[in-house]
C-alpha cells in the first residue's frame, strides 16, 4: 500500500506515524480531506503510531537523514538525525513479509 510518514514533534517525544489517508496530486484550497503536505491531517487514518527513542549527539549531521541500521532478516531501526538530534524506532518484520 501506499503509506504516508509524519513525526509528532514535542520536546523529547517524538511518535512516528504511518497514515493511509488519500493525498492531493496538486494542491487545491477548496479540498479539505485530502491531504496536501501536512494539510488537511486527519489521524483516523493512522495505521502505526510508534513512540520514538529521541537522544543528542556531538556529531552534528547538516541534512536531514532518514536511515535504516541494524537490518536483520527480521527487522530493523529507523532512525532520522538533524543537526545533533537522532530520533529511532525499532521494527520487526513478521513471517513471509521479505
Amino acid at each position: 500500500g501506499v503509506y504516508n510518514v509524519f513525526v509528532e514533534l514535542k520536546p523529547g517525544s517524538w511518535t512516528l506515524v504511518l497514515n493511509t489517508q488519500t493525498r492531493q496530486e496538486k494542491y487545491d484550497p477548496n479540498e479539505k480531506v485530502k491531504l496536501f503536505g501536512a494539510y488537511n491531517y486527519d489521524s483516523k487514518f493512522d495505521v502505526v503510531r510508534a513512540p520514538m527513542t529521541v537522544r543528542t549527539t556531538d556529531q552534528s549531521v547538516e541534512q536531514f537523514t532518514i536511515a535504516f541500521v541494524n537490518v536483520t532478516d527480521t527487522g530493523a531501526t529507523l532512525t532520522m538525525a538533524w543537526e545533533k538530534t537522532v530520533a529511532s524506532v525499532d521494527f520487526g518484520l513478521a513471517a513471509g513479509t521479505k
